[in-house]
């Protein structure tokens, strides 16, 4: 995991592990749901999110 002033940004392996979905989902995910957070992306293939952000999203999820 890494450490910014912004919080820890989870690898793409790291944020699915977070959600208990695959890969697929989040891809899914990050395509056709308005309220997924938007990763960090480093050139055109390295992404992070933050954990924070996830956990804001988990949150909201369970109380929808």
């Amino acid at each position: 995991m890494g450490e910014t002033t912004g919080g820890t940004l989870l690898t793409t392996a790291e944020a699915c592990d977070f959600l208990k979905i695959g890969r697929t989902t989040l891809w899914k995910l990050e395509r056709t749901d308005k309220a997924f957070p938007q990763a960090i992306t480093y050139g055109q293939r390295l992404k992070r999110w933050r954990q924070r952000d996830l956990e804001t999203y988990v949150k909201a999820q369970a109380e929808a």
